[in-house]
């Protein structure tokens, strides 16, 4: 074999499910929709917190932070061969996501 079709059967375009394509449309909708997701969290976390503007603010902005923090070690754990561990990263913070929306709107 040589190193040309070595190297690239080593990338994720020769992966299944699409490969390269594949990825990047759906990383493309992921990230995208950043733009209208993180705005509107943000004033519904300011509206809710408005007696305490400052404290809000920190609070989403260190959510952030620390969200970031944990799942940027996670994926880099789980290797970087494939696109899969930052797939499962999504889908765990979707998930989350959802979950906190649930209980927060029970009661």
């Amino acid at each position: 074999m040589d190193s040309s079709r070595r190297r690239c059967s080593s990338c994720c375009c020769s992966r299944g499910a699409g490969g390269l394509v594949l990825n990047w449309v759906l990383l493309f909708l992921a990230v995208g929709s950043l733009g209208f997701v993180r705005p509107s969290v943000t004033s519904l976390g300011q509206e809710a917190g408005r007696e305490a503007a400052g404290a809000a603010s920190a609070l989403i902005g260190g959510g952030r932070f620390v969200f970031g923090a944990i799942a940027s070690p996670l994926v880099g754990a789980f290797g970087s061969g494939s696109a899969v561990p930052m797939a499962a990263m999504v889908l765990i913070g979707f998930a989350g996501g959802v979950i906190g929306l649930m209980v927060s709107t029970k009661g």
